[in-house]
């Protein structure tokens, strides 16, 4: 910058204003990313909820499977050779 310009002060004001603007928008950056962070965490948790649903389904058909299994051999074990 050539020695006959100068920039202008800055008062305390006007830095304190600036630093305030940032601040407000490092929250309000903080707020949308909380924001997100949530419905995935609602997400995840429905999906868990359905994974955990499936999974009991499948056991019960295993039970059940392994039950009617039983019952098969015990009747094939009842047969002569």
């Amino acid at each position: 910058m050539p020695a006959d310009q100068t920039s202008p002060e800055l008062t305390t004001r006007d830095v304190l204003a600036q630093v305030g603007r940032r601040i407000d928008l490092v929250e309000t950056d903080i707020r949308k990313i909380d924001s997100k962070i949530d419905i995935l965490g609602e997400k995840i948790d429905t999906r868990f909820r359905h994974l955990t649903t499936t999974i009991v389904a499948v056991g019960g058909v295993l039970v059940a499977a392994a039950g009617a299994l039983a019952a098969h051999l015990t009747v094939l074990r009842g047969l002569p050779a």
